[in-house]
């Protein structure tokens, strides 16, 4: 793909992304966010597989981020949810974003 001059993409987890900068992020900038979706039973699996070893009380914190992330009337217009449990759906997700960056 090539990069868009006027693109930017950015992705992480959990420390950057708060209500907060989203909202600054769409205030300044056309912004799209792309929020992966898994089910909880697959969210289990992979943490397994790559060893974490977060508490219950710290996962559950992380669901209740997202679910104000995803409620925020100044993000919701700017949020595009993506099932993210398997490789067919992971694939969709990279078209999507290989779609944004080309324009």
């Amino acid at each position: 793909a090539t990069l868009n001059s006027n693109s930017v993409v950015l992705y992480e987890g959990d420390r950057l992304f708060t209500s907060s900068f989203l909202e600054d992020c769409v205030d300044k900038y056309e912004t799209t966010i792309i929020y992966l979706s898994t089910d909880k039973s697959v969210r289990q699996e992979r943490y397994k597989e790559r060893g974490s070893n977060q508490d219950e009380t710290w996962l559950r914190g992380r669901e209740s981020k997202i679910a104000n992330i995803m409620t925020n009337m100044a993000l919701m217009f700017n949020t595009e949810k993506f099932n993210n449990n398997t490789l067919e759906e992971q694939t969709e997700v990279y078209n999507r974003i290989i779609g944004e960056i080309d324009g």
